[in-house]
């Protein structure tokens, strides 16, 4: 579930809805925390890079 929350995040901030990202990606780290289970390495990268578009989008 966590995993679909960081895709939709992708897909909110491409489209230009950076708050609903950033929501996403809080509900999928505190899901993610609820149940144990960390982010898997492999998915890392694509999640540091959703954060760091989010977190532009929302500063400009």
């Amino acid at each position: 579930m966590a995993l679909a929350y960081e895709g939709m995040a992708g897909a909110r901030v491409v489209a230009g809805e950076a708050a609903e990202a950033a929501r996403l990606l809080d509900e999928a780290t505190a899901l993610r925390e609820s149940v144990g289970a960390p982010l898997p390495e492999a998915e890392r990268g694509d999640v540091d890079r959703i954060g760091a578009a989010v977190r532009r989008a929302l500063e400009g």
